[in-house]
């Protein structure tokens, strides 16, 4: 059976998909879980499976959380303040 689509360009897809709504809504949630599908993406094109790719997800999203939470005391919590990292 032939796929359609490779599933990391389908990770590349949604994160993109992700960004745009973070960018005209402003919700930091929107970036984390565009992060945690750049990880799953990267799984993706080192040819491991779905089940990698949605632990990737998961991590890379939780992380990312965790990088909002510790930015937060800080007052700045925008994508740009996470480009100087």
């Amino acid at each position: 059976m032939d796929t359609i689509i490779s599933s990391w360009l389908l990770w590349l897809i949604i994160a993109a998909i992700l960004i745009i709504i973070e960018l005209l809504t402003s919700m930091i949630a929107t970036f984390c879980l565009a992060a945690g599908c750049l990880i799953a993406m990267v799984c993706a094109l080192l040819g491991w499976g779905v089940e990698a790719q949605l632990t990737g997800t998961i991590i890379g999203t939780g992380i990312t959380f965790i990088l909002v939470q510790t930015r937060r005391g800080e007052g700045n919590i925008s994508v740009q303040s996470f480009i100087s990292l």
